[in-house]
């Protein structure tokens, strides 16, 4: 399966978003969804002042796309 952004989105559908209890992409945290030369770029929007729930966001995130064939 090759790395497409709807690839990508799919799976960030399965990333919980603590502060709207939906996934990320649901909740409209994601965006700016690029795929270039085999590597995915996205922007995850996080409200201020929750420095470690982001951190696991992001992480979470990163684990989902990058478990990605491709």
């Amino acid at each position: 399966m090759p790395l497409t952004r709807e690839n990508i989105l799919k799976a960030l559908t399965t990333v919980a978003d603590p502060w709207s209890k939906s996934d990320v992409v649901s909740a409209g945290r994601i965006s700016g969804v690029t795929v270039k030369d085999g590597k995915a770029g996205f922007l995850i929007d996080m409200p201020k002042g929750t420095e470690a729930q982001a951190e696991r966001l992001r992480a979470a995130c990163e684990a989902a796309v990058s478990a990605l064939p491709g």
